[in-house]
């Protein structure tokens, strides 16, 4: 059992691995506290999948069983709409001429899960180039898609989040043009890398397509830690896990070329071995140990691995891996100063002395976590 992980978790991880004691039942943690650590990570459906491949599942109690059921129902039934909703996203892409690519969860539901309810998720993340990013905006409107207040500065975000509810159902698609918001990976691939591998997602149409194997895996292994400060979320892994499996001697190769190059060995190494020791991976023993490279804890990336990184040590770190000075300030004044939409939206500022007031507040706010969080770090 994992010792960093909540006992509750770890028996997750453990089911997940397919290492179902006997007495399962005497060893779950209390029903309320296991069922609400699964549907943290996400992962019911999976989880009532491998209690029923490995013969555990009537080993469980009845009302946890009930409860997978229920959870897993409602996954079947949303999954049809987010098919229907995701293809007619990328198919009005196309009739405009703007390229994209389904990223993360939303792909690796259709190209590595048995069936795409197994892979529950939020949103639709939607990359596009820059230069597209107003037209594609335009065309998801048109789709009846309004678009979530948020900073909308680009030194601060690298996306737009649109939401739309059809029959009682929320759809979210997360506008990207870079892979990151985080000024130091947001360059380590560009959308033009990400198309010359691009694999089509047949079950959505002729219109979808995602990253690459290697691609995606490297993505994958910078998405927790960039994005959700090296997080042990356990569908993640599995992603991961899924992704390792497939994996050829030849595309381990291009992977640990590449993270080497983008300066992210180090980082991609600590999440696969997180992934095969939590739940399993190939990484992978019939490769030779020669196309694994040793950790490159010099590596600006590296920065980013412990987790537990406050808001104030995230902007600082953001702020020191921007590109020249000019960058930086753009991005403190981005923060400090965040267009005047947002303002009103988020503080409720009516007038210019209500707005004018709201800046203040967030300013000294913002300038007391820099200094305090400068001096933790």
């Amino acid at each position: 059992m994992p010792e960093h992980l909540s006992a509750a978790t770890a028996q997750l991880a453990m089911i997940l691995r397919d290492e179902v004691p006997v007495d399962l039942a005497n060893r779950l943690a209390p029903e309320s506290v296991f069922l609400n650590a699964a549907a943290e990570h996400g992962i019911e459906p999976l989880l009532r999948q491998h209690l029923k491949t490995t013969g555990a599942w009537e080993r469980v109690p009845a009302d946890i069983r009930s409860t997978l059921d229920e959870r897993t129902r409602r996954e079947v039934a949303l999954e049809e709409i987010r098919k229907s909703e995701t293809r007619a996203v990328f198919d009005s892409l196309s009739e405009a001429a703007v390229s994209a690519l389904l990223l993360k969860g939303g792909a690796l539901a259709y190209t590595h899960y048995a069936t795409p309810w197994l892979r529950p998720r939020r949103d639709a993340d939607v990359l596009v180039r820059k230069r597209d990013r107003e037209l594609a905006s335009g065309i998801l409107e048109r789709l009846g898609y309004e678009r979530i207040n948020s900073l909308s500065r680009d030194a601060v975000h690298t996306q737009w989040m649109f939401r739309r509810c059809r029959k009682s159902v929320s759809h979210v698609v997360d506008l990207h043009w870079a892979v990151s918001n985080r000024p130091l990976f947001a360059r380590t691939l560009s959308f033009d890398e990400l198309l010359a591998d691009a694999r089509p997602i047949a079950a959505l149409g002729a219109n979808v397509c995602g990253p690459g194997p290697v691609h995606a895996l490297l993505l994958a292994c910078i998405h927790r830690v960039a994005h959700h400060n090296d997080c042990d979320n356990l569908l993640w892994l599995y992603d991961i896990r899924l992704l390792t499996e497939r994996m050829t001697i030849p595309e381990w190769k291009t992977f640990w070329n590449l993270a080497t190059e983008k300066q992210v060995a180090s980082l991609c190494a600590k999440t696969l071995a997180l992934t095969d020791r939590y739940v399993g991976c190939v990484n992978p023993p019939q490769a030779p140990s020669a196309i694994v490279p040793r950790h490159h804890t010099n590596e600006p990336s590296a920065r980013y691995l412990g987790g537990n990184q406050s808001a104030a040590h995230s902007l600082l770190l953001d702020v020191k891996d921007s590109q020249s000075y000019p960058a930086r300030v753009r991005l403190l004044a981005s923060h400090l100063f965040p267009d005047a939409a947002y303002m009103r939206a988020k503080y409720g500022a009516r007038g210019q002395a209500a707005l004018a007031l709201a800046y203040a507040r967030r300013s000294a706010s913002a300038v007391w976590r820099l200094v305090t969080g400068s001096a933790a770090a």
